[in-house]
């Protein structure tokens, strides 16, 4: 069997192929050396998801050519022709099943800060965390109540914030404060998951709305 078929017929670590070593033998780097294109797209499968979430669809396609140029793409048989045709694939390939989020998605605030600089057609609205009713239930308006804006076509179907478990439904309003953030919280995060958008963005609004609603309600969320 050769070198080429047996690396092709295994899952591989895309930095054992284009990391700097002392060995320039090694199997890795010989393929790498005999299969550029390969070589690259192999890495690329590997590394691209962690940086589609870590930084964005552009900036993952250039992270990704930086990071094997000089072990494999100074290798490239063709010269420029097939530099170009790589740099096209890594972006394309960075973009597939990446859904961009909408520009004030993940803002904080109240209810009635966000609503107040939305603005129509925007397909956002403020998603309650705690759900509005359960935070009804403590005392706590509608408008006071911290949320995070989540994109909901309007008018139209579909959409993250109607993904929500508290979407139309009562909460259950015998949790504690803490419990029913939490519940909302892992709900939301699991909705960017499964979109393939769990971004460091994302993660941080979600932090803002725990700070925020501790600042605000600091009775209602104080460990027990």
């Amino acid at each position: 069997m050769g070198m080429g078929t047996e690396l092709e017929g295994r899952e591989m670590d895309p930095w054992s192929m284009t990391k700097r070593g002392n060995n320039p033998n090694s199997p890795g780097k010989v393929y790498a050396r005999e299969n550029p294109v390969k070589a690259i797209a192999i890495g690329v499968a590997f590394f691209a998801p962690a940086a589609i979430l870590a930084v964005g669809p552009e900036a993952a396609g250039a992270i990704v050519l930086n990071e094997v140029k000089d072990e494999v793409l100074s290798q490239a048989t063709g010269g420029a022709s097939d530099v170009l045709d790589i740099t096209k694939n890594v972006k394309n390939l960075a973009e597939m099943g990446v859904e961009k989020l909408l520009k004030t998605e993940l803002d904080v605030g109240t209810y009635d800060e966000l609503i107040k600089v939305g603005t129509k057609g925007d397909n956002i609205t403020p998603h309650h965390m705690p759900a509005n009713d359960f935070m009804n239930s403590k005392g706590v308006s509608k408008g006071e109540g911290v949320t995070m804006n989540m994109e909901q076509p309007t008018p139209g179907k579909g959409g993250r914030h109607r993904k929500t478990s508290s979407y139309g439904k009562k909460s259950d309003k015998s949790l504690s404060g803490r419990t029913s953030l939490a519940r909302d919280i892992k709900d939301a995060r699991n909705i960017y998951r499964s979109e393939r958008i769990l971004t460091q963005k994302v993660n941080d609004g979600l932090q803002q709305v725990i700070k925020l609603n501790k600042k605000k309600f600091p009775k209602l969320f104080k460990k027990e």
